[in-house]
């Protein structure tokens, strides 16, 4: 009977799907009685959880790190800045004119420009 005196990372390649051993190992090793490959099920099991809950408190660091930075910094919808009633005067203005935009007027951006160059 073979032992594996390696720690869980260094065993063999293992399909998740099946929670057997890869292609190769068992070719090499002679015959397994049912104690032994329950063992190995068992072993192999073991690492898929293993993996899982290593994924799972990956995950919820980053799940944390993004609410710290949230809090920190505040969220990044522009919505939260502008109050209520202001919203709603907005939506009257908008409703009002018929939800049209005055045309780009650039006349006061020449006139700044003009007093800028006079300055010089």
């Amino acid at each position: 009977m073979q032992q594996f005196s390696a720690p869980y990372d260094t065993l063999p390649a293992f399909s998740p799907s099946a929670l057997t051993f890869g292609s190769g190992v068992l070719e090499e090793m002679e015959p397994l009685t049912p104690a032994q490959r329950y063992n190995q099920l068992l072993t192999t099991l073991h690492l898929l959880i293993n993996k899982h809950i290593t994924s799972i408190a990956s995950y919820r660091r980053f799940v944390e790190a993004a609410q710290d930075r949230e809090h920190r910094f505040g969220a990044l919808s522009a919505n939260n800045d502008m109050a209520t009633e202001e919203k709603l005067a907005r939506i009257a203005r908008g409703r009002a004119n018929g939800w049209k935009r005055s045309r780009f007027n650039s006349q006061r951006y020449q006139e700044l420009c003009d007093r800028a160059l006079g300055e010089l």
